[in-house]
Parts: C-alpha cells; structure tokens; sequence
C-alpha cells in the first residue's frame, strides 16, 4: 500500500473516532429537564392547575421525548408535546382540551371583552354548510348530556338528532352583536364529543364560539331523555339525560 492511502486512512480513522466521541459526550436533557421545558411553554394554563399531571409517556420515531397533560381527576388527556432533548426544542404540539387552548391563544380573553352577543335558534341545516370545529368542549357523555340540556332550555329541540354516537344532534345557531354583524355557529355531538363549530375564517368566529360555551355553562338543563344511541363502530348503546338539574348516563 503506498504511503498516501495509508496517511488516508489514517486520517479517516482519526475523523470518525472524532466523531463518536463527539456523539458520546453529545448532552441531552434529563426527563425533568424536559418537563420544564413543557411547563415554561404551558405556563399559562397548566402551573395553577393542581390537577393536571405533566409526564414523559415514550419517545416518536425521532428519538424525541413524548411527554402527555393529563387531568388527574379524571383521567383525560388533555394535551401532548414532543421534546428534542439534545437542542430543547419542542417539535410537537397538541392541545385537545378547548379551554386551556382558549387560554393558550388568547381567545378567552378576548372573548371577556364581548357583552352584547345574543343567540337565536335557527331551524335551516343547510347555514351550517361551510362550517367545521372551532372549540372541542368535552367527551365525557355525562357533560355532553348536561350541555345538550342546556341547549333545549335555551333553543328548545335540536336542529337535527339521530341515534349515531357520532352525529347524535346539531344545533345551527345565529349570533349578533348590537351592531348587526351576525355570525353562523353549530352545536353538536360528533365523533369527537361535544364541540362548537363556525366558519374560521371569519373575524371573532373563535371568540364568539367561546362565548356561547360559557353561556350554556352558565344555563340549568333541561329534562331529557334519549335512549338507545349507538356506537357505530362496535354496536353498544347508551342513554344520557337530565332530571331535576341532574345528568346522568346508562
């Protein structure tokens, strides 16, 4: 072998020894590390909340840290993130309770500062075509069953109801402030659960679908009963009522 390429080789040998010392002794950040990390980004909603749990739950298929929000009183996730643990970066973000997003975006802070919204029922499915979620309230059927409850007292029956699981009621709402600017919002049980739609696009759609949550929040329920819903995937059926202020679920 001539002198050159083993001088080569030589050299070759010295980059890639370089190399996984550098890799060896590479930092990464330990789990609670990352976990402030999460805390910092979430600040806003999840350092007073007593009942939010914050842990690493895995790794994705970069190596990066999975770490999940849950609520410890009942057991719901609430949000997710994915940490790059050698630079701190989060990669990943998710956040499936509509509150706290409300919180994180701004929205209802926004929405505070809006008092001269009314509502009125509107019995014409097709003004909710063009619309699609804007705020993902809950999926626990008892508290869909109570917000479905606070509808009826205030709308009366529902635009649409069917014994899908997945479709089991629509309400197409109009709203408008005292300046006549209207807008087109729904109310609905759907595949994910209880959730307020509209059209996205449209100036203070976020806020005003904020605001209808907290007004049916705020509003007793009504008496109901609907039996027999359906799951479409696996066939089991469930009822979900109201009785004297109390929702329930069979």
């Amino acid at each position: 072998m001539r002198k050159s390429n083993i001088k080569l080789l030589i050299a070759l040998v010295g980059v890639l020894f370089l190399a996984s010392c550098t890799l060896r002794v590479q930092k990464t950040l330990s789990d609670e590390a990352v976990i402030q990390v999460v805390k910092a980004d979430c600040s806003a909603w999840c350092l007073d909340n007593k009942d939010l749990i914050i842990e690493v739950s895995g790794y994705d298929e970069r190596g990066h840290v999975m770490v999940g929000v849950w609520n410890g009183s009942n057991n719901q996730s609430e949000a997710g993130y994915h940490v790059d643990t050698v630079t701190g970066e989060i990669t990943r973000k998710y956040i499936l309770n509509g509150e706290l997003e409300s919180i994180e975006n701004g929205v209802k802070a926004s929405a505070s500062q809006i008092t001269d919204v009314t509502f009125s029922k509107m019995n014409d499915l097709s003004y909710s075509n063009g619309t699609s979620k804007l705020l993902s309230v809950t999926t626990d059927l008892k508290e869909i069953a109570k917000y479905r409850g606070s509808l009826i007292t205030l709308f009366g029956d529902p635009t649409q109801a069917t014994v899908n699981s997945e479709n089991a009621f629509d309400y197409v709402i109009q709203a408008q402030r005292s300046d006549g600017s209207k807008w087109n919002i729904t109310a609905y049980q759907g595949p994910s659960g209880f959730a307020i739609g509209g059209t996205g696009e449209n100036e203070l759609s976020h806020e005003i679908a904020y605001i209808l949550k907290e007004r049916l929040a705020a509003t007793a329920p009504s008496d109901f009963e609907k039996r027999d819903i359906r799951y479409v995937d696996s066939g089991d059926t469930y009822s979900y009522g109201c009785r004297n202020g109390e929702c329930y679920v069979e």
